[in-house]
């Protein structure tokens, strides 16, 4: 009885979310085309889509330390899907994902309204051209959402980090903001280990979900490798002293 009352409650927040998600996505760019693709305004539908799909999930944060405020990357661990909606409630950031999320229902269509840079990393010309949007977006002075991981990695330390938004940082001399995302329950990330279907009727089938999200000092270097080792010491550290 328990198991079946934790599948219905998952079923019917999956369909809440749909729904949602596919009536804010329409309406939104219905305006954003209206608005001329307004960057802005793109960026202000994905912090309600975030904050809204929080609610609807019951996902409860605990904050640590100060949330960045000026130009500059985001990086953070990557443990799971939730990890998206978390960063994109923190306010009017763009976002670089996995080219696979364009595929996803609704999202794919908003991607592009909601700012989501997406990424091949099989693909050299890909690589090339997300390095640019990158460089376009920090000169604009906007804040850029990344997971240096690129992949799911659960546990109190990350994997090695990818080069390339690194070296764009040290181009430009922004600073990178590092963050941890810490789940309460170990049981909530989400791995290539573990696959999505069994672990998402689990996951949201439960009444609340508890995260922590730590803000770290920011991280400034010209040299990639001490930039690289610097903000990954400083996530681990953050992951460590939960």
């Amino acid at each position: 009885m328990k198991k079946l009352l934790i599948y219905l409650t998952s079923i019917i927040r999956l369909i809440l979310l749909f729904v949602y998600s596919f009536i804010l996505a329409s309406l939104g760019l219905i305006i954003w085309y209206l608005k001329g693709k307004n960057v802005q305004f793109g960026q202000t539908i994905s912090y309600i889509w975030a904050n809204g799909s929080l609610w609807l999930l019951n996902i409860h944060i605990q904050y640590k330390g100060i949330k960045p405020k000026d130009g500059g990357i985001i990086m953070s661990n990557h443990q799971g899907y939730l990890d998206i909606f978390t960063l994109l409630a923190q306010g009017r950031y763009s976002i670089v994902a996995k080219e696979e999320i364009g595929k996803w229902p609704i999202i794919g269509r908003a991607a592009d309204m909601i700012h989501m840079i997406l990424v091949n990393r099989r693909s050299a010309a890909s690589m090339v051209k997300v390095m640019n949007t990158l460089k376009a977006e920090l000169q604009l002075g906007n804040n850029i959402i990344l997971f240096p991981e690129g992949k799911t990695h659960a546990g109190n330390k990350t994997a090695p980090f990818k080069r390339g938004a690194f070296k764009v940082a040290t181009d430009l001399g922004v600073p990178i903001n590092p963050v941890a995302i810490i789940y309460h329950n170990p049981k909530d990330a989400w791995t290539k280990n573990v696959t999505f279907v069994p672990h998402f009727l689990n996951q949201m089938g439960k009444w609340r979900t508890d995260l922590t999200v730590s803000f770290g000092q920011p991280v400034q270097s010209n040299d990639l490798t001490t930039l690289m080792n610097q903000t990954k010491e400083a996530i681990d550290s953050l992951l460590e002293n939960r």
